[in-house]
């Protein structure tokens, strides 16, 4: 993959222009994701389904098995 910027420019423009930010797990993630039904094993994409029903965010992933869980997924095809 071919990036327009080094890497950490591009990390430093996406935070400027977008206002992304990290989101540390937290212990009210940890608490959700030992909750969760086991739609899918996959233990990253768990978490992240764990911040982002806490959090109210929606996910961006192909994986339409996460849509067994009550969170909005985004896709776009590129």
């Amino acid at each position: 993959m071919h990036l327009a910027l080094p890497y950490p420019d591009l990390i430093d423009s996406l935070w400027t222009s977008y206002g992304f930010k990290i989101l540390p797990i937290l212990p009210e993630h940890t608490a959700r994701l030992i909750g969760l039904p086991d739609h899918h094993r996959d233990p990253f994409d768990r978490l992240l389904i764990a911040q982002a029903t806490t959090e109210g965010l929606s996910i961006v992933s192909a994986a339409a098995v996460l849509d067994q869980y009550a969170v909005p997924r985004i896709w776009a095809s590129l």
